[in-house]
C-alpha cells in the first residue's frame, strides 16, 4: 500500500488558504518534489505558468520528483536552451509534447487548461485523441478537473495554484492500480488489496 506520511507545510504559505483543496494539493506536490516553493513564505500561487515549467512538473511527476539537465537535443525543436535538452526530449520522444509549430515549442508561452490537460493526458498513456476537445474530455473523466475552478477557459493561462491542483488530482491517478478495490480468490479465501506496489 502506498502510504504518503508527512507534515503538513501550506499552511505556512501566506497565499495558500488553510483547509483547501489548494492547502491539500500543495501538501503533496510539495512532499513529492514536483514543484518548488517560491520561497518561505509563498508558494507563489498566482504565478503563471509557462510551457517549460509545465513539462518540468510532468517530467517529475513521471520520475519520482527528479529533474535532469543537459543532455543532447532528441527534438526537432530549435527554440529550447541546452540546459533543457533532457528533459524537452524525455517529453517530444514520449509524444507527450508536440510543439506549436515543427520546430518550435514556444518554451515561455504560458501554459493554457487544454494543454495542461493534454500533457498530463498523454502522460497518463491516452494517446491520439482529438486535440483538445478528446483530451480534455479524458482529463474530466479522470478528475483531473477536480477542484478546478469552472471559471477558467480551456485557452486562459494557468496559475501555479492552478496547476498544483491539477497535478495533484493526476497524481492520485498514477496511484490506482486496474486491481484496486477488487477481489483476489485464492482457495477457501478472498483477499481484496489496495494501491498498485502491491503488484509491482
Amino acid at each position: 500500500m502506498l502510504v504518503m506520511a508527512f507534515a503538513p507545510v501550506a499552511g505556512a504559505f501566506s497565499d495558500v488558504p488553510e483547509n483547501t483543496a489548494l492547502s491539500e494539493a500543495v501538501d503533496v506536490i510539495l512532499e513529492n518534489h514536483f514543484m518548488n516553493k517560491a520561497n518561505d513564505d509563498e508558494f507563489g500561487t498566482e504565478e503563471i505558468i509557462t510551457r517549460l515549467l509545465m513539462v518540468m512538473f510532468v517530467y517529475r511527476l513521471l520520475n519520482n520528483g527528479e529533474l535532469f539537465f543537459g543532455g543532447e537535443n532528441k527534438t526537432k525543436f530549435t527554440d529550447i536552451d541546452e540546459g533543457l535538452y533532457t528533459t524537452i526530449s524525455w517529453a517530444s520522444e514520449r509524444g507527450i509534447v508536440k510543439g506549436i509549430s515543427e520546430t518550435e515549442f514556444n518554451p515561455k508561452g504560458n501554459i493554457t487548461l487544454q494543454d495542461c490537460y493534454t500533457m498530463l493526458v498523454r502522460a497518463l498513456g491516452y494517446e491520439n485523441l482529438t486535440y483538445p476537445d478528446g483530451y480534455i474530455s479524458v482529463a474530466e473523466e479522470k478528475g483531473l478537473s477536480k477542484n478546478v475552478s469552472e471559471d477558467i477557459e480551456n485557452t486562459e493561462a494557468l496559475t501555479k495554484g492552478d496547476v498544483a491542483i491539477i497535478l495533484y488530482n493526476a497524481f492520485s491517478q498514477l496511484d490506482k492500480h486496474v486491481l484496486d478495490g477488487k477481489k483476489i480468490i485464492f482457495i477457501g479465501n478472498s483477499f481484496t488489496y489496495y494501491g498498485r506496489t502491491v503488484f509491482d
